[in-house]
């Protein structure tokens, strides 16, 4: 039988309707550090600025305090050193991450033995655990 030509016999096949993505909700707002520091007990002067470095601040849920929002200003500058001291870190240890990504790539530099490496320490850490669980049993190798 030849192909069937006639177009008032085909049928197209019905398309499921597409679901609707579920939404996420936006994140929370962070707050301005300052309006909710006497309710976290961080002393404040009479004037209701920071009279130290803030202990309870978490940048994920606080805007940084203002240098205006410090009672002396070498409080805000020790504050914005210890947030550089700290993204200081964390850069550190991303730097130090990749330097080791550089080493093992320029060690097994062909995709194959680096697929063989990853095998052989993974089966050397089970192994590891085998044998920590037979001496955890009194089974000595």
């Amino acid at each position: 039988m030849g192909k069937n030509t006639n177009v008032a016999e085909r049928v197209k096949p019905e398309k499921a309707p597409k679901a609707e993505k579920a939404e996420k909700p936006p994140p929370p707002k962070r707050r301005e550090f300052i309006e909710v520091a006497a309710e976290l007990g961080e002393p404040l002067d009479g004037e209701g600025r920071l009279t130290q470095i803030p202990v309870t601040f978490d940048g994920s849920a606080h805007l940084s305090p203002k240098k205006t929002e410090f009672a002396e200003e070498h409080h805000f500058l020790d504050f914005k050193a210890n947030e550089a001291e700290m993204r200081a870190a964390e850069l550190v240890e991303t730097a130090a991450k990749l330097r080791r990504q550089a080493n093992d790539l320029r060690q097994y530099g062909d995709p194959a033995q680096r697929a063989k490496v990853k095998r052989a320490t993974r089966l050397r850490e089970q192994l590891a655990e085998l044998e920590a669980a037979l001496k955890a049993e009194g089974i000595e190798l």
